[in-house]
């Protein structure tokens, strides 16, 4: 069996379709539409954009500009978390900029000059990679005053809330999503007869609650 990440491309289409004709091809947190796929094992991502709307508008929005960035504007995962964001937040916050982000040498520059342009107050990335990029950017721009958001961590990630300099992130739990995934394969293969049911659970962490048990999990998760 083969557990995947796939990217909504179409040119990965046709490879699953062949490809499952053999053997149980599993999508880990990702709603691709292709008959291929024998199983899909999702995030809670709609709900986790509505869920950073709220702590976003609670934290303070009056008079504040926000810019939101998407890396893949065919990634599914990544737009429910931006149609569950804009959700709570577009009819609260007149100004709400959202730019696509491709990457590359030039990302960080590019970052730089839209964040100058927009004078931006509040950032929100939408997948890992591009909310430490921002925080980097941030900070190499001096601007203090920016609150930067998103989804997802990196290996970087733990370590740019700890500063402050990520404001809030929302983290889901990656093993349970891994294990969801392998025992769906697992049953495809006959190796088991049920299926685990479950939903992925995630946390709103930041400098304050990092260093609880249930985040630290998170965070700073291994396996013994």
């Amino acid at each position: 069996a083969i557990v995947i990440t796939p990217m909504e491309d179409e040119a990965l289409y046709k490879t699953i379709e062949e490809t499952a004709k053999k053997i149980p091809i599993i999508a880990m947190g990702s709603s691709i539409k292709n008959n291929g796929i024998s199983d899909s094992v999702l995030g809670q991502d709609e709900k986790m954009g509505q869920e950073l709307g709220r702590r976003i508008f609670y934290k303070g929005i009056f008079d504040k500009k926000i810019l939101v960035l998407e890396s893949s504007q065919k990634c599914n995962a990544i737009q429910q978390r931006k149609e569950g964001l804009k959700s709570v937040l577009e009819k609260r916050v007149d100004n709400i900029v959202t730019k696509s982000i491709l990457l590359s040498a030039d990302t960080s520059q590019y970052l730089e000059t839209i964040i100058y342009e927009t004078q931006s107050d509040i950032i929100v990335a939408l997948e890992p990679t591009i909310l430490d990029m921002a925080a980097e950017t941030v900070q190499n721009m001096q601007k203090k005053n920016i609150a930067i958001y998103g989804f997802g961590m990196t290996t970087k990630t733990p370590s740019y809330i700890e500063k402050n300099m990520i404001t809030t992130a929302v983290i889901q739990n990656d093993f349970n999503l891994g294990y969801l995934s392998i025992r769906s394969a697992m049953q495809a293969l006959g190796k088991i007869e049920n299926k685990q049911q479950g939903e992925i659970d995630y946390a709103l962490v930041n400098g304050y609650n990092m260093y609880t048990k249930e985040n630290q999990r998170l965070l700073f998760p291994f396996v013994r």
